[in-house]
């Protein structure tokens, strides 16, 4: 890019050079400026003199874009006996490499209007500065160059320009505030924050306001080289420290009348100390552009194992801003400075139940938060039982057992009947003979993994009749038995009731049993009623029961007909 280049006045034992486009011909200020941010065009002041003419042009931070590092080289590189005149080229081509070379990252943002300031009023000021000894009145007004207004495309707000006391026009500073933050009135409100409230101002636009914070760490008011304020720098806060109040801007925000303005309070150190305003309108042709609202949503969330016994969070969410914040309701460190995005985030132990809120400091009502969530990552259990074989055998002329043969890795096994012995349970695996049953008896069984969920195996109608020493494996009900069917019980699972269906083709009254175990073999309800020939229906209670798993076995006259196994679940 063509470019001249241009020396800032001396300071100390040094200048410093800056290449800037032809159309922008730039001059400094008397302190020391870091930026071309800080520099004023050349067309209202003398490199040596520093006297200004009475042009009204934009300052060189909102016309000179990108902003690049300024080179400094000695002040006498262009003296008679300077040792560097033949070193002058070499420092251009430097110059014009990091003009023209450096990276984007270091460019300037853009900027999306700039617009003139002027005091609320004819006559009266437009920025209010209390406690600098030597004022006459309280009261500055811009310089003929005027003050500028810019809103850049980061939604940040620079305010810009040289006061003078209203009574000496000796009195200069240059201003620059830096407004960063912005809220809509609702979302400043809803922090608990107030706006500036003077009397017999209209402010049915209030909804329309925007409201900033100042930035203080680049806010600050230099004094003019040559003016009564010559070498002073005061640094600008905001006032108050609480931001309670804000810098607003709106029709009706100056706080004095119903024009289109900006008013705020701040407080102010360094060379002096103390407190000021600003009440200004903002002259443009069309309003300011609002700084884009926030806008977030989660669009998946879930939980995965990061370890037997922990897992993470992983979230998406589409937004428009790039400062969104991951937070949870478990303490976990807040992760900030982000877009749009999938991301991981912490690591809590099996169970937690966990919420994450994503939000944009910014925007008090810019969030969204999930549901609980939570994961057990403990490792499940494999079910490997296995029952080799289950047979009957005699133990006398009357009664018989039945022996269960069971392989697996596990050392829960346990082995229970219908008919109320006691189990044996923390069984390996091995073969064991269970029970000792009278002849005829009709036997369920069933053997169970209690390591493992749903891991079980069940054998019903298991009978055996060893009169006369008969050895014979029973394996089939006993021809004596009524003829009574039960349908299978429904619903199962079951929550509260579930639903009998008997059907009897024995032609006399009976008495039907009904006898609940549970898993540990022990009788929870044991209920009698008498059925007839035919179908017939009736509920069976079980709300009184634990969740769990239980086995319903029917029986006439003492003699097991059937045997269920049910799921109660709450």
């Amino acid at each position: 890019m063509p470019g001249k280049f241009f020396t800032k006045p001396e300071i100390g034992n040094a200048h410093s050079l800056l290449l800037v486009p032809d159309s922008h011909h730039l001059c400094w200020p008397h302190q020391e400026a870091n930026t071309i941010q800080e520099a004023r065009p050349a067309s209202i002041c003398s490199q040596d003199t520093q006297t200004h003419t009475k042009k009204k042009p934009m300052y060189a931070s909102w016309i000179t874009q990108p902003r690049k590092p300024v080179l400094p080289i000695p002040k006498n590189m262009f003296s008679a006996n300077s040792v560097y005149p033949g070193r002058f080229l070499l420092t251009l081509f430097i110059a014009a490499f990091f003009h023209l070379i450096l990276p984007n990252s270091l460019t300037a943002q853009t900027i999306i209007q700039s617009c003139e300031l002027t005091p609320y009023a004819p006559n009266d000021h437009a920025f209010w500065l209390n406690a600098i000894p030597g004022d006459s009145t309280r009261d500055y007004v811009f310089d003929a160059q005027g003050g500028r207004i810019t809103y850049w495309s980061d939604s940040t707000v620079q305010i810009a320009g040289r006061i003078e006391n209203q009574r000496d026009p000796n009195r200069l500073w240059d201003v620059e505030l830096w407004l960063i933050n912005p809220r809509t009135y609702t979302e400043w409100t809803a922090l608990g924050r107030d706006i500036k409230n003077g009397g017999g101002v209209d402010r049915t636009d209030w909804e329309n306001w925007i409201i900033y914070e100042l930035d203080n760490s680049r806010s600050r008011m230099v004094g003019v080289a040559g003016s009564a304020f010559d070498g002073d720098v005061i640094n600008i806060m905001h006032r108050p420290s609480n931001l309670n109040f804000g810098f607003q801007i709106g029709v009706g925000a100056n706080d004095k009348n119903g024009n289109f303005g900006i008013s705020g309070w701040f407080n102010f150190d360094g060379s002096y100390s103390g407190r000021g305003d600003i009440n200004a309108n903002i002259e443009c042709d069309t309003l300011p552009p609002p700084p884009p609202a926030c806008s977030v949503m989660i669009d998946t969330f879930f939980a995965s194992c990061k370890s037997d016994s922990s897992f993470e969070m992983n979230i998406s969410f589409t937004g428009n801003g790039s400062n969104f914040q991951i937070s949870d309701d478990q303490g976990t460190p807040v992760v900030g400075g982000l877009s749009s995005g999938t991301y991981t985030f912490g690591e809590y132990f099996n169970s937690t139940d966990v919420r994450l809120t994503v939000s944009d400091p910014n925007f008090p009502n810019c969030t969204e938060t999930t549901f609980p969530v939570t994961l057990d990552c403990t490792p499940v259990p494999v079910c490997d039982l296995v029952v080799d074989s289950i047979y009957t055998q005699c133990m006398t002329d009357s009664t018989f057992s039945v022996v269960v043969s069971i392989s697996g890795t596990s050392n829960l096994f346990m082995i229970m009947d219908n008919l109320g012995n006691d189990p044996l349970d923390s069984l390996s695996a091995g073969t064991y003979t269970y029970g000792n049953y009278p002849n005829d008896s009709v036997v369920s069984i069933l053997v169970q993994d209690w390591a493992v969920f749903n891991c079980f195996f069940q054998e019903d109608s298991l009978t055996d009749n060893c009169t006369n020493d008969s050895s014979s494996t029973g394996m089939g009900l006993s021809p004596d038995l009524p003829e009574v069917f039960v349908d299978p019980v429904f619903p199962n699972p079951v929550r509260q009731n579930t639903q009998i269906r008997v059907r009897s083709e024995e032609s006399e009254m009976m008495t039907f049993a009904i006898r609940v175990v549970d898993a540990m073999g022990r009788t929870r309800q044991l209920n009698q009623r008498m059925i007839r020939e035919g179908l017939q229906e009736f509920n069976l209670p079980l709300n009184d029961l634990q969740p769990g798993l239980y086995f319903v076995s029917f029986g006439i006259s003492g003699q097991v007909v059937s045997a269920q196994r049910i799921l109660v679940v709450k």
